[in-house]
């Protein structure tokens, strides 16, 4: 099961029992009885006893006993983590990945579905206020019960209650088709991630990767990894793990003019040779369409921070008088050091660093340009 870079395990997230002042308020008004449910769901996520604090929550249901918001996050996040160690259980007995329905799934899996959809009816019921955060909880919940297909009405949930997903609401869905063998699923939901303006990150792609090169789908694997190749700076074990797979697979040799890979590991150097091949690195570069959004996102926010003709003028100004090959924030320079009393923004360190600068920069490469707010 792939597992959520922003999903930590029951071992490493405790429930935080500090709260706040509105929190404290809220606690005061409760009664008794509301009270004591709030205490026995924490006390059940102390030992991440899910069964337990649900049955409180069906009998406090039953009684019609108010719960606070945070006790349906306790709630949720204990039916995520009990999902999450039910299919790492059976991973062994069933590592192939089943087909989505409902027929072919586990009794406890539609369980954790069934609790989870229980939980937020009621919250729609009672009013309570859902946020992104409670939406992208459910949607691990569905995508770890083998039902991507939920997590992703759940992100239209979101939607149609004006709120705005972000990639972690998407995530899931992505890895839970992907563990379904279901590519064409996943790269198409990876492309209206992309629309929506989110950049994937490492878990999605090593999903994508993984799933494409388990269904012999040699386009797919191509096209992910000249993304990671230009999207990733570097990666995780995991990740190294999957690429090794590939790399050393049928597949691979097949699309190498079956020439098989050597894959072996490697170090670089600071000139950026390797250790193996001696192949020299080569820069990480912006293509010409990826500059071209950049500039006129840059231009696009200084546009609504300044006065339209301030940043045309100095378009222009660059233009005539440029190249400029160093920008300098003169006031990150005349600040640096300053936290002491009676301090202040000091010129003489800027002078020194653009005197500096004017000696080292080669002739005819360019000048350093000093940027100072009015």
């Amino acid at each position: 099961m792939e597992g959520h870079a922003d999903a930590p395990s029951a071992k490493r997230q405790k429930v935080d029992k500090r709260v706040n002042k509105k929190d404290k308020k809220a606690i005061k008004q409760l009664s008794p009885a509301a009270q004591l449910v709030k205490r026995q769901i924490e006390t059940c996520a102390s030992s991440n006893d899910f069964k337990g604090a649900y049955d409180i929550f069906v009998h406090a249901k039953a009684e019609d006993t108010k719960l606070l918001p945070s006790s349906y996050n306790v709630l949720l996040h204990l039916c995520k983590e009990t999902a999450i160690a039910k299919v790492s259980k059976d991973a062994s007995a069933e590592p192939t990945p089943q087909a989505e329905s409902a027929d072919s799934s586990a009794p406890a899996e539609l369980d954790m579905i069934a609790c989870s959809s229980d939980l937020l009816q009621h919250m729609k019921d009672k009013g309570v206020t859902r946020v992104e955060a409670t939406y992208s909880e459910l949607a691990r919940i569905a995508s770890t019960c083998g039902k991507p297909t939920r997590a992703l009405e759940l992100v239209a949930e979101m939607k149609a209650e004006n709120i705005e997903p972000r990639l972690r609401s998407y995530s899931p869905a992505i890895q839970g088709f992907c563990n379904l063998g279901q590519v064409d699923a996943a790269f198409e939901l990876a492309e209206t991630v992309r629309g929506a303006g989110l950049v994937l990150t490492e878990n999605e792609y090593r999903s994508l990767l993984g799933a494409s090169a388990a269904a012999g789908r040699q386009p797919q694997v191509a096209e992910v990894l000249e993304r990671m190749r230009r999207e990733l700076p570097q990666i995780g074990e995991e990740t190294a793990s999957v690429l090794k797979a590939y790399f050393t697979s049928p597949l691979a040799s097949t699309a190498n003019g079956n020439k098989e890979y050597s894959v072996s590991r490697c170090t670089v150097n600071e000139e950026g040779t390797c250790s193996v091949s001696g192949a020299k690195l080569l820069a990480v570069d912006l293509t010409s369409e990826e500059r071209e959004k950049l500039a006129a996102g840059i231009a696009k926010l200084a546009c609504e921070r300044e006065k339209h003709d301030h940043f045309e003028y100095f378009k222009r100004f660059l233009k005539e008088q440029g190249p400029y090959t160093l920008l300098i924030d003169g006031a990150n320079v005349g600040m640096y050091g300053q936290n002491f009393e009676n301090s202040g923004f000091n010129f003489k360190q800027v002078e020194s660093l653009m005197a500096y600068l004017r000696v080292a920069m080669a002739e005819g490469v360019g000048y350093p340009m000093l940027v100072l707010h009015q």
